[in-house]
């Protein structure tokens, strides 16, 4: 349908299983998007035993999404991010370029920036990076 999975979580009462499905396109995800996306989905899930009484929530990664997976780098390339490193006070903004094995690749003006994997405490969308040149 022209839309990444970011993310789906399973969450389950005595009577329901309530399923979250986070999608990113790269022309964005309105609510038409959703309802297309979860009229395709839903009848899916509900053949699924394991699952009782499915509500499905589909949306978008909101504009400042913290990053879950590895695999939000490769999402979410070109986009603008905010950076935590393990030893700093403050995030660091720029457009994420690209990501290694080991090495972030973050745009800040017209420079690029190498950033080790492993001092990332937490990274998050952030679109005003976007519009910062």
């Amino acid at each position: 349908m022209g839309f990444d999975i970011v993310e789906v979580r399973i969450g389950r009462t005595k009577h329901i299983s309530e399923v979250l499905v986070v999608v990113y396109g790269p022309e964005g995800v309105g609510i038409d998007d959703c309802v297309r996306i979860s009229k395709t989905i839903h009848p899916r899930l509900q053949l699924c035993e394991e699952l009782d009484n499915v509500v499905l929530k589909v949306s978008s990664p909101g504009l400042d999404r913290i990053f879950k997976s590895r695999r939000e780098y490769d999402i979410f390339k070109k986009k603008g991010i905010k950076v935590l490193l393990y030893d700093a006070n403050t995030w660091l903004g720029g457009i994420l370029e690209g990501v290694t094995d080991d090495t972030l690749l973050l745009g800040i003006g017209d420079e690029s920036r190498k950033i080790d994997l492993s001092r990332i405490k937490k990274v998050k969308l952030d679109d005003t990076q976007e519009v910062i040149k």
